[in-house]
């Protein structure tokens, strides 16, 4: 019983909208179940079917609560488990103008240790000779996964200051990029297995022009850490967002790690800009442009270009 409720007080201080659910019924539901039923088998669903009211009482998608068995778990952290995903991509356009093509990366993804290294070995290639003006930075494609490997290679065009905060119910996280290093909290960034140099770039890209404009490219398909980079951005001097609303869960969560190896997590912090704007559903861009993948023109492309080359860093 003392498992299930160590549960129920988790996600009772930890979810983001732990105002909107009615904790007492959930919490008499849950404890009759596996009072039926005192096994862990119970247990876990128990807290399973606990998890639903959080699901249907938000307003957004509660993309980051879930509940994982010890076997789940262990198969989600073995080293044979690897998600083949797609590495992100550049390429130097007319007018001095840069691209970056920033895919999802998730936890599993064999791109993940090597992520951020490679946007910036990118920015280098695409900035060698003329400086580059300005960027466009393309997240359309990105729906999801690690947001710290993404923001570890763009740190270069983030600024020195915070440019982003988890914001939770009782804990704020500041996160900035320093020196080739994700900063939280002004401390080096590690994973849950204590990994962090991938989110470290030693030896990195060092713009000609680190403030230099850009243009963000989102999509209907951008979400979670998509977000989390596109927020990122926004406040930022002489950034513009083109494309369309993105999926709507700039959240992310916070897990307990159970005593028999099983793994809890609940939605827990809302996404906060520079400005100190906080987002918790679909962020739209300033100017609408339909992506249409399968077309040979690319108008969200061609519209940021033309703004970028209209700002005071690109006019010649």
């Amino acid at each position: 019983m003392a498992y299930v409720e160590d549960a129920l007080d988790f996600m009772e201080e930890n979810h983001y909208r732990t105002d909107e659910v009615d904790w007492e019924t959930v919490r008499g539901q849950t404890l009759a179940i596996v009072e039926a039923n005192p096994t862990a088998i119970g247990a876990y669903g128990a807290i399973a079917t606990a998890l639903l009211p959080t699901r249907t009482n938000t307003v957004v998608p509660d993309a980051h609560t879930w509940f994982w068995r010890p076997e789940q778990v262990a198969e989600r952290n073995s080293p044979e488990f690897v998600v083949s995903s797609d590495p992100p991509t550049g390429r130097r356009l007319s007018n001095d103008l840069g691209y970056l093509n920033l895919p999802s990366v998730g936890t599993g993804s064999d791109q993940r240790a090597t992520y951020a290294s490679q946007i910036q070995d990118l920015m280098a290639d695409v900035d060698s000779g003329a400086p580059v003006c300005g960027w466009i930075i393309d997240l359309r494609g990105h729906t999801g996964g690690d947001a710290g490997v993404g923001w570890a290679g763009l740190g270069p065009l983030l600024g020195d200051d915070v440019f982003f905060r988890f914001v939770g119910n009782h804990e704020i996280i500041e996160v900035s990029y320093r020196d080739g290093a994700l900063l939280y909290d002004g401390e080096p960034v590690t994973d849950f297995l204590g990994e962090r140099a991938r989110y470290v770039v030693n030896d990195g890209y060092l713009p000609e022009d680190g403030e230099a404009p850009i243009a963000v490219l989102t999509s209907g398909a951008t979400g979670s850490a998509g977000e989390a980079i596109l927020v990122s951005f926004l406040g930022r001097p002489d950034t513009r967002v083109f494309g369309e609303p993105t999926t709507g869960i700039p959240t992310a969560g916070n897990r307990l790690e159970m005593p028999d190896g099983a793994e809890l997590r609940v939605t827990a912090f809302r996404y906060q800009d520079r400005l100190g704007r906080t987002y918790d559903e679909s962020i739209r861009p300033d100017e609408s442009i339909l992506w249409n993948p399968g077309s040979g023109n690319d108008e969200a492309v061609e519209v940021a270009s033309q703004w970028l080359l209209e700002t005071s860093s690109c006019v010649r």
